[in-house]
């Protein structure tokens, strides 16, 4: 009988093992995609999902839109993003603007 219950345990603690070991632990990382412009009350609001690709969890998010030269011209704080969750942070403009960019500028371990 305890051959069978060690059997039984190690056939299901082994995977669980082997895949948690594998999978390791990534640092935050992320990747951010601007959705469609829609026109709110005469203002432009530009929705920007941001995305922790990595397995930890990241404090106080910032994702920045930057104009054609590359200047910043705002930054939308997020405060936790655990690894793998997603976000929309919305960016306010009065008029469209071409070739504005969107990325993550910086972020702090949890604490």
């Amino acid at each position: 009988m305890f051959a069978v219950t060690a059997a039984v345990l190690l056939a299901v603690v082994t995977p669980v093992a082997w895949l948690w070991l594998a999978d390791g632990s990534r640092p935050p990382a992320f990747e951010t995609t601007a959705r469609r412009p829609q026109r709110v009350s005469g203002a432009v609001h530009i929705p920007v999902e941001v995305h922790n690709t990595g397995n930890r969890t990241a404090a106080d998010v910032q994702a920045t839109m930057a104009g054609p030269d590359g200047r910043s011209l705002a930054v939308q704080r997020i405060g936790y993003l655990s690894g793998d969750e997603k976000a929309i942070v919305i960016f306010i403009l009065p008029e469209p603007r071409r070739g504005l960019t969107f990325s993550v500028t910086g972020f702090q371990p949890p604490s």
